[in-house]
């Protein structure tokens, strides 16, 4: 069962990064907007409370792009015990370009402990999006498109997400469905997963073996160099002892990953045909693409 009673925060949200008319959003590069965050707080499994970073295209104020809006959804579900603090930087980017992110937390920092935190969160910024005003009034619409990303362990709930709620997306980073998923439900939607080619945590003839579960249309995308916890911030030690060391600067390897990710949810949730065709074409720099 879950409950959604989303808190109203009004006003701007905290500015993260400055919008840039320069910037262009293209080869992987952040886009022209700001990008701003606030937080929403809603219920789930009746008693709990779920706290959602929502990080949206913004001006230079932390206001809402409303003559730009509504956007397109990203839910993301970050990986095991690692919080969705880490994965700032990549909401930032997607939200520089035109999206807006929605990010919860799980109990114990374990997606899989609370999966359905991913749902209930999405809920509460649509219904946040309907509330004079809120500061995500009018952000995104009830009928939106949306997409499930998950990092790791986040890559299982991003997939039940997809599979169980019809999501119009799901990009697998670094990760692989649980067996069990009901994928056939989706036959015929595009699937992105993407990796790095020194991931030693999701180890790629696994991460491989997954994305074959898929039918197509489907990319596998491996960034060489890149290792597990390059797409996070703040790696600990801990982290590190379970990984391969990267073999290329992370600025390189996140550019280039982002730069797949990016052209994904343009195709996706824009129906942008030249980031469609750039898909069917599969020529990423830095990156093996296999189908």
């Amino acid at each position: 069962m879950i409950s959604v009673t989303a808190c109203s925060p009004s006003g701007p949200g905290a500015v993260t990064v400055a919008p840039s008319p320069a910037r262009d959003g293209r080869d992987g590069a952040d886009g022209p907007f700001g990008a701003s965050r606030v937080t929403v707080l809603t219920q789930a499994r009746v008693y709990e409370r779920v706290t959602i970073e929502v990080t949206f295209p913004s001006d230079a104020t932390g206001n809402l792009r409303r003559d730009r809006a509504p956007f397109p959804t990203v839910v993301f579900a970050a990986g095991g015990l690692v919080t969705s603090a880490r994965y700032r930087w990549i909401a930032d980017h997607i939200a520089t370009r035109g999206f807006v992110v929605v990010a919860p937390d799980y109990t114990l920092d374990l997606a899989i402990a609370s999966p359905d935190n991913t749902n209930a969160a999405l809920l509460a910024v649509r219904r946040a999006a309907q509330t004079a005003g809120h500061t995500l009034e009018g952000a995104i619409r009830s009928d939106g498109k949306v997409a499930a990303m998950g990092h790791s362990l986040g890559s299982v709930i991003a997939t039940w997400q997809w599979a169980d709620y019809n999501y119009d997306g799901v990009v697998l980073i670094a990760g692989l469905p649980a067996d069990g998923s009901r994928l056939e439900r989706r036959a015929g939607s595009r699937v992105l997963s993407i990796t790095g080619s020194q991931d030693g945590s999701a180890l790629l003839p696994d991460v491989t073996r997954g994305f074959l579960s898929f039918s197509r249309p489907r990319m596998l995308a491996v960034v060489e160099g890149m290792n597990h916890y390059d797409w996070t911030d703040g790696a600990t030690a801990a982290n590190l002892a379970r990984d391969m060391p990267s073999t290329r600067p992370q600025s390189a390897t996140r550019r280039d990953g982002m730069r797949v990710i990016d052209t994904y949810l343009d195709a996706v949730l824009r129906g942008d045909a030249a980031a469609t065709a750039a898909l069917d074409n599969g020529a990423f720099e830095g990156v093996t693409v296999t189908r």
